[in-house]
């Protein structure tokens, strides 16, 4: 069970499962699963890809915000996107 590989896919089957249980928990969507992408010059301006072809998204948010230095921080790495609305 030392296999990398392993393991990444238990993590990624356990963060859907977990927007999974969310969304009917919640009322929330799941929007996107995937890879979050960006440029140097996209990261400079908070533009950030999560997924790919139809099912992508793509994140704009203020370049000064504490959101912006967390997504930068995720590049190269597979997550969730996840929005809950208010009640």
């Amino acid at each position: 069970m030392n296999n990398p590989r392993v393991w990444r896919l238990l993590w990624i089957i356990l963060f859907v499962g977990i927007a999974v249980w969310l969304n009917a928990q919640h009322g929330g969507y799941l929007l996107v699963v995937g890879t979050v992408t960006a440029t140097e010059s996209e990261q400079a301006e908070c533009y950030f890809g999560l997924g790919t072809g139809e099912g992508a998204a793509t994140l704009a948010l203020h370049p000064k915000g504490i959101p912006c230095v967390r997504m930068r921080e995720f590049v190269g790495r597979t997550g969730t996107l996840f929005f809950v609305p208010d009640e």
